[in-house]
């Protein structure tokens, strides 16, 4: 390498790839693709880069047993082509709502993995319990951290410079992965909106505190609820799902009729029940129940671009409240 005319020297790399390069990223997958290998049954090993997640059903002290075995082998592993896991830089995470769950520690390198609540992945805070309450305060929080960031450095600019910052810089990190995390709980519904209500006051440099003024503030950038874009991104990927245009599974939904003279339509999926709100409220049980209330023709339709034009046109969040 060269830096203002001065030659670094060379030096041998012993391990993983060059960095930096066009074809390291390239390197690095060929490198890693084998390390899943020899993993029990039952245990899954998930990688987006040098993230990795290694998780597994415990129903028994065995599954713990076979858990930190497996553990061991990515130990094998990282040996053989010399990596180097950090355990301080691991986390273990239990999802589960068990008052009294099976205790376990698991190990790398014979140093215990810290236990925690909630872990962050992919840019998703996870919680024990699948409530995403930590999602929600941490999301909001950067979120009003760069509206009050645009507010300081653009409190003079035009109204479609000041749309254009919230709608590329705020509202995609409030939308970020919202089909996993999208509340039900009308006070984190309400507390994600603040957001983007502070932002319509800020483009309009509408301020007064009137009754209604927020709406007409929403109306005038024709900006609709982020309940609304949620639940339309829900659909969308529910329907390119169905259609195979998306690798999601959808082999375990099954329709609820047949076509009958009553009304049956055929078209309507079987209904998921569950005690436990973290089920009940996830993507495919709640997303089935609104797609169910589409009207028959835009269900049946296969263009996704058509599909999106007319949900568009229909009031989701009162299709939501229905059931």
């Amino acid at each position: 390498m060269v830096v203002e005319g001065v030659e670094s020297q060379p030096g041998d790399v012993l391990s993983g790839v060059p960095q930096g390069t066009v074809l390291g990223p390239l390197f690095f997958l060929v490198y890693i693709n084998d390390i899943a290998q020899g993993l029990s049954e039952g245990t899954k090993l998930r990688l987006f880069a040098d993230d990795s997640l290694l998780y597994r059903i415990i129903k028994s002290p065995r599954d713990i047993e076979i858990l930190q075995k497996d553990l061991e082998t990515l130990q094998n592993w990282e040996k053989k082509w010399k990596m180097e896991f950090h355990p301080g830089k691991c986390q273990h995470l239990r999802i589960t709502n068990k008052k009294n769950p099976i205790p376990s520690t698991y190990k790398i390198h014979d140093t215990p993995i810290s236990e925690t609540d909630s872990a962050k992945y992919l840019g998703v805070v996870i919680d024990s319990k699948l409530t995403w309450k930590h999602q929600y305060s941490s999301m909001i929080k950067k979120c009003n951290s760069t509206l009050a960031f645009i507010k300081r450095n653009l409190n003079k600019a035009p109204k479609l410079a000041k749309a254009r910052c919230y709608t590329g810089l705020v509202r995609p990190r409030v939308e970020y992965a919202s089909p996993i995390w999208d509340p039900h709980h009308q006070i984190d519904i309400e507390n994600l909106e603040k957001v983007q209500k502070r932002a319509a006051r800020f483009v309009t440099g509408n301020y007064k505190m009137e009754t209604g003024n927020t709406k007409l503030n929403l109306d005038y950038l024709n900006w609709p609820p982020l309940e609304e874009r949620r639940l339309q991104t829900k659909l969308e990927i529910f329907q390119k799902a169905r259609l195979k245009i998306i690798d999601i599974p959808t082999d375990h939904l099954a329709f609820k009729n047949r076509p009958t003279r009553q009304g049956g339509d055929g078209q309507t999926y079987q209904k998921f029940f569950s005690n436990i709100d973290s089920h009940r409220y996830s993507f495919f049980p709640h997303t089935t129940n609104i797609w169910n209330k589409l009207p028959l023709n835009v269900r049946l339709n296969t263009d996704i671009e058509n599909f999106s034009s007319q949900i568009n046109k229909i009031d989701l969040v009162s299709l939501k409240q229905q059931f």
